[in-house]
């Protein structure tokens, strides 16, 4: 039975992320993706790779602040 597309991002060695699909992987994809549901769609680029390489997290840079610090000024 051939496979179903299904919505994945692919990430490079630093595990940044360098595509988003919605597709049956090619096999140059197979090793570096994580599979995500459609609402990740249009914020991919606000992510990376977990360091285990099997999740996505949020980049630093657009974490949200901690509510309970406050915020830099």
């Amino acid at each position: 039975m051939p496979r179903q597309p299904f919505r994945y991002v692919t990430f490079d060695e630093t595990g940044s992320l360098t595509g988003c699909y919605f597709q049956v992987p090619p096999p140059q994809h197979v090793e570096w993706l994580i599979e995500v549901d459609e609402t990740f769609v249009w914020t991919w680029t606000l992510y990376c790779a977990s360091a285990d390489r099997l999740h996505v997290q949020l980049i630093a840079e657009h974490a949200e602040p901690d509510p309970g610090k406050p915020a830099a000024k």
